[in-house]
């Protein structure tokens, strides 16, 4: 049986290619979609919005009416709609894919509580590439922080609103053990400082460098989106993994598990 999709965010850079992604995905079945409704798009049929046949689902201005024929909810939405889309989906009992960054500290707490009662995948990164990432980030950083000097420079589009970016961040505290020192550090530097440097330049999808700077040698992972499309084929592979779980918190590293087993 199909997975009954509905996309929240579905006129954005990145819910448009989960839309476009989903409806070539024999798996999906797209049933609505959810926009502001200052989008213009409002009752529009969601194949129109990626230039395909009509496909019989609508783009709606509510969240009930967006997710309620669902198995399961995508979103690509603002961090400022966090509160709405996680009441609507625990109301009508509807997992979540949550892609959406810049949450605050409350955000977050938001998002944990949600969590006892639908399943939630949340990461700032749905690229399969980013998880292995982190993964070596932390491997690395077992042997060489404390020991070393650690940069990350991240870049991305002049669009983005939040700066540093969410997966940067994460690196971060994958080689610090949770610890994180944004921006420029006091002098002289300790080892145990990580420093963030963000870039906003021209339509960069994303880039995040890794830097162990180790005195005699020097360390670097780097890893390019090339295609908005890494991004929306994780969130679709976590929406096949997420659907039947139970209520939780869900992380990409457990999307990665159960992708290589």
């Amino acid at each position: 049986m199909k997975i009954a999709l509905s996309i929240v965010g579905a006129t954005g850079r990145i819910g448009k290619r989960v839309l476009s992604l989903a409806l070539e995905d024999e798996a999906f079945n797209i049933v609505g979609g959810f926009a502001r409704k200052d989008s213009g798009c409002i009752g529009q049929d969601l194949g129109s919005l990626v230039s395909k046949p009509p496909i019989g689902a609508f783009l709606h201005s509510r969240l009930d009416a967006a997710i309620e024929t669902a198995d399961i909810a995508i979103d690509f939405s603002s961090h400022s709609l966090l509160s709405e889309t996680l009441a609507a989906a625990c109301r009508l009992k509807k997992p979540l894919v949550l892609g959406s960054t810049g949450h605050s500290e409350k955000g977050k707490e938001l998002i944990m509580q949600a969590a006892w009662e639908i399943p939630i995948l949340f990461s700032p990164n749905f690229s399969l590439g980013i998880a292995l990432c982190l993964e070596t980030v932390a491997l690395l950083a077992k042997n060489l922080y404390g020991s070393a000097f650690i940069d990350i420079i991240e870049t991305h589009h002049i669009h983005k609103k939040d700066a540093p970016s969410g997966t940067a961040i994460a690196l971060a505290k994958a080689a610090g053990n949770g610890k994180v020192v944004e921006g420029k550090s006091e002098q002289p530097r300790r080892k145990e400082e990580i420093i963030i440097h963000t870039i906003r330049s021209g339509e960069v999808i994303g880039e995040h460098v890794v830097i162990f700077e180790c005195g005699s040698e020097r360390i670097e992972l780097k890893h390019q989106a090339h295609s908005r499309d890494a991004f929306a084929q994780g969130a679709l592979k976590a929406a096949k993994f997420l659907v039947r779980k139970q209520p939780g918190l869900y992380s990409i590293k457990d999307l990665l598990m159960a992708s290589f087993t």
